[in-house]
């Protein structure tokens, strides 16, 4: 007779969460902005396991939006909202992202590259199929933003921002 594998522990799980909501999850981790507002830290968060991958990069850069359940600081400005993501089968990921974007850059209230970074990072670090972000505003291409950071071709993740302590 085999013995019967034991029950997962459920002493983790949210009330109310069945067994077949945590199946349906898997976990991502994001990055945010460290306490200290100098490097990326991260935050893992759990997504739906839906079958494009499209789909579960929306819902990954929706987290970071929402912003962090930790001490940790967003790094993407206030108001900021994703229009629409696309994954392309080169490894390019196409983030369409609100105007707020842009303007909480150039006003300074966010730090550009962290910003950048948070979504580059988490997406290329989460999903094998993402290898670079490019990062558009409104539908439209962007040359710049706030002048100094070059946003006409796809981003490559730099996994130096991160703070891995």
């Amino acid at each position: 007779g085999e013995a019967a594998p034991p029950p997962p522990a459920a002493a983790e799980e949210a009330p109310g969460a069945g067994v077949t909501d945590a199946a349906n999850q898997v976990e991502v981790t994001l990055y945010f902005l460290a306490a200290d507002g100098e490097m990326l830290a991260p935050e893992k968060r759990r997504i739906f396991r839906t079958t494009t991958v499209t789909d579960r990069a929306r819902q990954t850069v929706q987290a970071l939006l929402d912003g962090p359940e930790s001490p940790l600081q967003r790094a993407l400005p206030p108001g900021t909202k994703l229009n629409e993501i696309f994954v392309a089968r080169d490894g390019t990921a196409y983030v369409d992202l609100s105007s707020e974007f842009r303007h909480g850059i150039e006003t300074g209230s966010s730090d550009g590259v962290s910003a950048i970074y948070s979504i580059v990072d988490t997406l290329a670090g989460n999903f094998d199929e993402i290898a670079r972000v490019k990062i558009l505003l409104d539908g439209q291409e962007v040359e710049d933003i706030g002048g100094h950071f070059d946003l006409s071709r796809p981003i490559l993740p730099e996994m130096s921002q991160v703070d891995r302590h």
